[in-house]
C-alpha cells in the first residue's frame, strides 16, 4: 500500500450547506427590523424571517420548517404553542425578568437572552448559531467532512487508514512510522492491534475495534522511542462507503503524561477563593465551584443546570449580555464587569466577576469562563471612606500651626493639608499616594509607621518629634466605619516649637545645680549659720526615707530635720551628740561609718564652707551598705572558693608568663595521678602533658587571650595521666596583669576533669545519629511503599524496591534472591546499585556446605530478618568478606519478603558503614518486607485470574494422621468438597458424603483440631452433605501464592488436592504451602492447559452487582441447601451458622436476589 494513495469517492452526491433559517417573533416593528438587520450583519449565513404576530409565523412555518424560533413574548398570543408546533430550538428574546415569565413557556424554552434597553442583535445571532449548530443534519456529508479532517490531520503526525471488510488498508494518510509500533507489512489493521495489545491488559482491543469502531481504544506500545500510548478511533459513515471503515491512530503519549497534571489543575479549581463558573452559549451554568456557590448562599449543585439569570438582580442580565456582546464584536475574548447578584436567601450582593469568552475551532461562541469575587464588603468601605473624606477635607482647610493627614491600611497618604505644609515647602500632591518613607527623612518615617501599624490594630498614639527644626506633638487616630472596623488612619501635627524652645531654656538654667545635686551617688545638705537649710538633694531624702521631696526641706529648721533623721540611727542620742559637737568645734570630719537601725551602713562627711552671706555646713552622707557588705563577702568568698576548689576537684594555676614559671595546686597534679613532688613547675611540664593532637589548638587559644581577642581564654584537651591514659580537661584562664606595652605577665586558671562529660557528649551523638539515620530511613520506607501502588508486575515491584533504596544514599548495593530449589542457594533476580562483580564472585566462591546457611537461606528458611552489623568480624562472611570489604561494603541485612507464613524472596542490602542497621531501622524494613510479599500475592492472584493458560497440579498425601483420610478410613467412605464460605477469620467448609451415614462423619470430624463445630445440611442413607465450622482452609493457603484449590476428595487410601496455577507457579512452593497444613503431600501430575471459557456480554459480572456480605450470605446458603426443595437448611440454621438475627439474613439475601435479577433483566 502506497504511503498516500488516493480516497475512492463514497459522497459523490455532497451538497452545500443551507444557510440557516431564523423565525422571529416581536409585535414591536421597530426593535423587529433592528434586530433582524443586527442579526443578519454579525452571521450573513443566518437568513432571519421576521413577523409580528403567532398567526404569520404559523404561515411562514408552515412553508418553510425553521432551524430555529425566537419568540419575544410580549404582544404575541399562544406564545407558547408556537414553541410546541415548531421541531427546532427556541430561544426567549424578553426584557421581562425570567422570573415573571410564564412556567410553561420557560421551560420549553432551549435557552433566554435578555432584551434590555437595546438590542443584543449580534449577541442573539451567537446564540442561534450554537443552540442550531448540534442539531444540523451532516448526515450527508459525513463521509467526505471524515476525508476532509484527515487531510487536515496527516500533517500533525497521525495516521488515518480506510478498510476493507477484512481490514486491509485501501488509503491512507501519513504514514505508519509516524505511529511508532505498527506494521501493516505483514499484517491487516486488526491483526496489528492484537499484536500491540498482547502485551497488555487490552488483549480484546480488535475484537472491540471490529464491532464497535466508534469507541476509542488505547493501546501501550514498546518502541524503539520508550514507552507510547496509541489511541485507535473510528468513524460513522454513510451507507454510500459500503463496508468501508475509517480508522484514525495517533499517538497519544502526551495526553496520557498530562493527564496528572489536568487532575492537579482540577483539584485547585475546588479549593481556590475565588468563584469560579462555566456558562454555555444558552447562560445556562455547567459548572461552578464551591466558593462561587457558597458565595450567593448555595451548594454547587443547586446552580448546575440553571440559568444565569436566576443568581441576578432584575435588570442586570442586560448589562452582562451588553458586556459579552461587547467582546463578540471585538478582537478582545475577556473583559470585567460588576454585576449585583441574587443571593438564595433573596439578600443582594456586589460581585466583580471577570468574563472570558469560550470559542470552538471554527471561532464560533461556545460560552464563558467567569472569575467572581465578592467587593460588597469593599464597596461599603469605599462609600464610608468617601464621606469621612468630606469631612476631613473640611478640617484641613482650617487648621492653622500644623498638618493633618488621611492615611491607608498601605500607609500610603489619601489627603493631605495644613499651613504647615507649606511652611516647609510643600504641597498636598507631595504626599498623597506616598507613604511616610517615600517623603520624609527615616528617623521620621520609622515613629509614623511604627504609629500606623498601631492605629490599625485600633490604639491611639501620641509623640513629641522633629522635622526641620520645628518641634511637633503628633497624634495618630484609627478612624473606624459603623461597625467598628478600621478603615483608615488620621495623623494631626501640632506645632509646639516655641513652648519646647521655652522649656528648654528653663531646663539649660538648672542643669549646673542639677549635675552637681544629683550626678553624685551621695545626700547633700548644705545649712547656713542661722541653721536653715539652703539646699539638698533627692539621694539625701532616699537614704533616710525623708517624707516629701529635696524641694520640700528648702527653708525649713536644720536642728529639725536633724532631730527627726536621728531616729533611722541605730544609736539615736549618740548621732545627736556627734552632730552638735562637730558643729561647735567647725572642724572636718571624713568618711565616718554610721550604723542606722535597719542594717544599713552610712558614711558621714562634715565641711564647714563659707558662702557669700555668711558661714555655713556641708554634710555629705553616703550609703556604704553595699560597698561594706562586699568586702565581708569578698573575705567569705575567698573561704568558701578554697572550699568549692576542692569539693569540686578543680585544679589551679598561677603562670609566671615572663619566667615560664608554672604553679600547680595539689588538685591540679593529682587529678593526673600525680604528687607536687613529681612535676617540675615549668610550662614545658604542660606541654609535655598535653596530647599532641590537641597542643597547637590550645596554644591558638592562649594566644588569642593574649592578644585580647577573648576574654578569658578556654580550651577542652587531653592530658597525659601517670599511668599513660589520657584525660579529657577543659582548662579555663584570665591574664590578670599586663605590662605598659599590654603583653601578659600573669595568668591565673583551672582545670576540670571533663573526662565523663565527653563520654555521655560521645553516646548522644552517637543516638542523634542514629535517630538522623533512622528518620531517614523511615521517610525511604514510605517512599517505596508509596511507589509500590504504580508496579503492576512483580518485576517492576523488584526493581522499584531496590532503586529507591540505592538512590536514597543510605545503601549502597540491594538485590532481590530467590532459591532455586529445596534448600540451595539464592539465585538473583534483581539488582541496584554497582557491586563491581561481586555477586557473580560471591557465587563461585561459596561453598555448598556453607551456602545452606548463609544469611540469605537462612531468612527464606525461617522467615526472620538476619543481620550482619560488621562484615570485618561476622564470622558468616569468612568465605566472601575480603571481596566486600574491597568494595566497602561493612553491614548488610537480609530482609524476608513475606505475605503471612509464605516467603517469596529475600532482599539484601548493604551498607557503607559498620552498624548502619539499628533495631529500629531493622523494624522498618521488615514493614517494608511484609509490604513487598503482600504486593508480590496480589500480583500473583492477578495472573491467576488473567492468564489464558494455567497449569493444573495433582497432589496427593497418604499421610495416615491427616484428618480427612482418618474421616474417610474409619467409615469406609468419600469425602469431597462442595465449596467454601469465608466468614472472618474462620470459615465455613461443605463437604459431600458417599458410602456413610454423615452424622457420624460429622462426629468423627468433630474430634480433630481445625474443626470448631458442624451439623448435617441434607442426608440420604449413606451419603449426604455437612457442614463444619474451622479455622484453616486450603484456599486460603493457597492464594497466598497465587494458586487456586479446584478440587478434593479424600477417600480411605488418600487425600487428592487438584490446584490451578499460572504457568510460571512454582510447584515446589505449592507443596510446601500444602505440607505446612498437612504432611505427605506430593506432586503426582502437572499439566498445562486453556483456561475454563467463560461467556463475554456487554453487562458486567453479576458478581459486580453484589456487596462482599452479601456474595458471603448468597453462597453460604446455596451451599447448605437453602434453595433445594425441600430445603436442606432453614433459614434459622443458616442464620446461626453465620452468627446473625433471622431479619438480618433475609435482608441479605432479597437484596442479594434482587441486585442479581436487576443485573440479569437489565433493569
Amino acid at each position: 500500500m502506497t504511503e498516500h494513495s488516493q480516497p475512492r469517492t463514497v459522497a459523490a452526491d455532497s451538497q452545500q450547506t443551507e444557510r440557516s433559517t431564523v423565525l422571529y417573533v416581536d409585535a414591536d416593528a421597530a426593535s423587529r427590523e433592528r434586530t433582524r438587520t443586527e442579526m443578519t450583519d454579525h452571521r450573513p449565513e443566518v437568513d432571519v424571517a421576521a413577523v409580528g404576530s403567532s398567526d404569520a409565523a404559523l404561515d411562514v412555518g408552515a412553508s418553510r420548517p425553521p432551524a430555529c424560533l425566537v419568540v419575544d413574548p410580549v404582544g404575541i398570543e399562544a406564545a407558547d404553542h408556537l414553541v410546541e408546533t415548531f421541531d427546532c430550538p427556541a430561544i426567549l428574546y424578553s426584557a421581562r425578568d425570567p422570573a415573571a415569565v410564564d412556567d410553561a413557556l420557560l421551560g420549553s424554552s432551549t435557552t433566554v437572552v435578555e432584551k434590555g434597553p437595546s438590542t443584543h442583535g449580534a449577541f442573539l445571532a451567537e446564540k442561534v448559531v450554537s443552540v442550531t449548530e448540534s442539531v444540523t443534519d451532516r448526515s450527508t456529508y459525513a463521509l467526505q467532512t471524515a476525508v476532509d479532517d484527515v487531510a487536515n490531520r496527516a500533517d500533525e503526525g497521525e495516521l488515518t487508514l480506510l478498510v476493507d471488510d477484512a481490514g486491509d488498508p485501501v488509503w491512507s494518510r501519513g504514514s505508519a512510522e509516524d505511529v511508532p509500533g505498527l506494521d501493516f507489512e505483514t499484517a491487516n489493521v486488526y491483526d496489528a492491534v492484537a499484536t500491540l495489545a498482547s502485551d497488555t491488559a487490552t488483549g480484546d482491543v480488535a475484537d472491540r475495534l471490529r464491532s464497535d469502531p466508534t469507541d476509542p481504544v488505547t493501546v501501550r506500545a514498546e518502541t524503539a522511542r520508550g514507552e507510547r500510548y496509541l489511541q485507535f478511533r473510528g468513524y460513522d459513515l454513510p451507507d454510500a462507503a459500503g463496508s468501508l471503515r475509517l480508522f484514525e491512530i495517533t499517538d497519544v503519549t502526551p495526553a496520557a503524561r498530562r493527564e496528572a497534571r489536568l487532575s492537579l489543575l482540577e483539584m485547585l479549581t475546588e479549593q481556590a477563593q475565588d468563584g469560579l463558573y462555566t456558562l454555555d452559549e444558552r447562560g445556562v451554568i455547567d459548572y461552578c465551584n464551591e466558593s462561587f456557590a457558597a458565595m450567593l448562599g448555595y451548594d454547587p449543585s443547586e446552580l448546575t443546570g440553571t440559568h444565569a439569570a436566576e443568581t441576578l438582580a432584575p435588570g442586570e442580565l442586560a448589562n452582562g449580555q451588553q458586556t459579552i456582546e461587547q467582546l463578540l464584536t471585538s478582537d478582545a475574548d475577556d473583559a470585567s464587569v460588576d454585576l449585583t447578584c441574587r443571593c438564595k436567601d433573596g439578600t443582594e450582593r456586589e460581585i466583580s466577576i471577570h468574563y472570558t469568552l469560550l470559542r470552538d475551532d471554527s471561532g464560533a461562541y461556545r460560552g464563558l469562563n467567569g472569575v467572581a469575587r465578592d467587593v460588597t464588603e469593599r464597596r461599603e468601605r469605599e462609600r464610608a471612606l468617601r464621606e469621612r473624606t468630606k469631612l476631613f477635607e473640611g478640617l484641613v482647610d482650617r487648621f492653622p500651626n500644623g498638618t493633618v493627614f488621611l492615611f491607608d491600611e498601605e500607609f500610603r497618604y489619601t489627603e493631605a493639608g495644613g499651613e504647615d505644609l507649606k511652611t516647609h515647602g510643600f504641597e498636598p500632591s507631595d504626599f498623597v499616594g506616598k507613604t511616610p518613607r517615600e517623603v520624609l527623612p527615616s528617623e521620621n518615617a520609622s515613629l509614623l509607621e511604627e504609629a500606623y501599624g498601631a492605629a490599625f490594630e485600633g490604639r491611639t498614639s501620641a509623640f513629641v518629634d522633629e522635622y526641620r527644626g520645628d518641634h511637633y506633638y503628633v497624634q495618630v487616630i484609627p478612624i473606624r466605619d459603623d461597625d467598628g472596623a478600621v478603615v483608615s488612619g488620621m495623623t494631626v501635627a501640632q506645632n509646639i516649637t516655641d513652648r519646647v524652645e521655652y522649656e528648654q531654656e528653663l531646663e539649660q538654667s538648672n542643669t549646673l545645680l542639677s549635675t552637681l545635686l544629683d550626678a553624685l551617688p551621695v545626700g547633700i545638705l548644705v545649712e547656713d549659720d542661722d541653721r536653715e537649710i539652703r539646699t539638698a538633694n533627692q539621694r539625701l531624702v532616699d537614704i533616710f526615707d525623708i517624707p516629701g521631696s529635696a524641694e520640700d526641706l528648702v527653708g525649713t529648721d536644720c536642728s529639725v530635720a536633724v532631730e527627726r533623721v536621728s531616729q533611722r540611727f541605730a544609736d539615736p542620742e549618740c548621732f545627736l551628740d556627734e552632730t552638735a559637737q562637730l558643729l561647735a568645734a567647725r572642724s572636718t570630719d571624713l568618711r565616718t561609718d554610721l550604723e542606722l537601725s535597719d542594717g544599713r551602713t552610712v558614711q558621714r562627711s562634715y565641711l564647714p564652707i563659707d558662702l557669700p552671706d555668711g558661714e555655713a555646713n556641708l554634710w555629705l552622707y553616703r550609703d556604704v551598705t553595699e560597698q561594706r557588705d562586699r568586702e565581708r563577702e569578698l573575705v567569705r568568698t575567698t573561704e568558701r572558693l578554697e572550699l568549692a576548689l576542692e569539693g569540686a576537684e578543680l585544679g589551679v594555676w598561677d603562670w609566671n608568663v615572663e619566667t615560664g614559671d608554672v604553679s600547680f595546686d595539689e588538685r591540679w597534679v593529682g587529678m593526673l595521678g600525680y604528687s607536687l613532688s613529681d612535676l617540675d613547675q615549668r610550662i614545658e611540664t604542660w606541654e609535655d602533658l598535653v596530647h599532641p593532637d590537641d597542643l597547637e589548638r590550645a596554644w591558638d587559644a592562649i594566644e588569642s587571650h593574649f592578644e585580647g581577642e577573648t576574654d578569658i581564654y578556654r580550651c577542652d584537651h587531653r592530658l597525659r595521666t601517670k599511668d599513660g591514659d589520657y584525660k579529657w580537661i577543659r582548662d579555663l584562664g584570665r591574664v590578670f596583669e599586663r605590662d605598659e606595652d599590654g603583653d601578659p605577665i600573669r595568668a591565673v586558671g583551672i582545670h576540670q576533669d571533663i573526662t565523663e562529660q565527653k563520654r555521655r557528649q560521645r553516646e548522644l551523638e552517637t543516638q542523634r545519629d542514629e535517630l538522623v539515620t533512622l528518620t531517614r530511613v523511615h521517610v525511604l520506607i514510605q517512599d517505596v511503599i508509596r511507589a509500590l501502588g504504580t508496579a503492576a508486575t512483580r518485576d517492576e515491584i523488584e526493581t522499584t524496591v531496590c532503586n529507591r533504596l540505592v538512590e536514597s544514599d543510605l545503601y549502597e548495593l540491594a538485590w532481590i534472591g530467590e532459591r532455586d530449589g529445596t534448600g540451595g542457594p539464592l539465585s538473583r533476580k534483581t539488582t541496584a546499585g554497582n557491586d563491581e562483580g561481586y555477586l557473580d564472585t560471591i557465587q563461585k566462591l561459596a561453598e555448598p556446605a556453607t551456602r545452606t546457611n548463609d544469611p540469605g537461606t537462612t531468612a527464606i528458611r525461617t522467615g526472620e530478618v538476619q543481620v550482619i552489623h560488621d562484615v570485618a568480624t561476622d564470622e558468616r562472611m569468612d568465605d566472601w568478606r575480603d571481596e566486600a570489604l574491597a568494595r566497602d561494603f561493612r553491614s548488610a541485612a537480609v530482609i524476608p519478603l513475606r505475605h503471612d507464613d509464605v516467603v517469596h524472596a529475600a532482599l539484601i542490602v548493604y551498607a557503607n558503614r559498620a552498624e548502619a542497621f539499628s533495631s529500629r531501622a531493622l523494624d522498618a524494613l521488615t514493614v517494608l518486607g511484609e509490604t513487598v510479599g503482600f504486593a508480590f500475592t496480589a500480583v500473583q492472584n492477578r495472573r491467576l485470574l488473567t492468564r489464558d493458560r494455567i497449569v493444573e497440579m495433582e497432589f496427593k498425601s497418604e499421610d495416615p494422621d491427616a484428618y480427612p483420610l482418618v474421616v474417610a478410613r474409619r467409615h469406609d467412605c468419600r469425602l469431597e468438597s462442595a465449596g467454601s464460605v469465608d466468614i472472618g477469620e474462620e470459615a465455613l467448609q461443605y463437604l459431600t458424603v458417599d458410602g456413610a451415614p454423615p452424622a457420624d462423619v460429622l462426629e468423627s470430624l468433630l474430634e480433630f483440631q481445625p474443626v470448631l463445630d458442624g451439623r448435617v445440611i441434607r442426608s440420604d442413607g449413606d451419603s449426604g452433605v455437612v457442614e463444619f465450622q474451622t479455622t484453616d482452609t486450603y484456599q486460603s493457603l493457597l492464594l497466598d501464592v497465587g494458586a487456586r484449590l479446584v478440587d478434593a476428595i479424600a477417600d480411605p487410601n488418600r487425600l487428592t488436592l487438584v490446584v490451578e496455577a499460572p504457568t510460571d507457579g512454582d510447584p515446589r512452593t505449592i507443596q510446601e504451602t500444602l505440607s505446612a497444613q498437612l504432611s505427605g503431600f506430593a506432586l503426582i501430575s502437572k499439566r498445562e492447559r486453556e483456561r475454563r471459557p467463560t461467556t463475554v456480554t456487554d453487562q458486567p459480572p453479576l458478581q459486580e452487582q453484589l456487596t462482599d456480605r452479601q456474595l458471603e450470605v448468597l453462597r453460604a446458603a446455596y451451599l447448605a441447601g437453602y434453595y433445594e426443595w425441600p430445603r436442606d437448611t432453614t433459614a434459622e440454621q443458616l442464620a446461626d451458622t453465620l452468627d446473625i438475627s433471622s431479619p438480618t439474613l433475609h435482608q441479605h439475601l432479597r437484596r442479594a436476589e434482587r441486585n442479581l435479577l436487576d443485573g440479569l433483566l437489565d433493569l
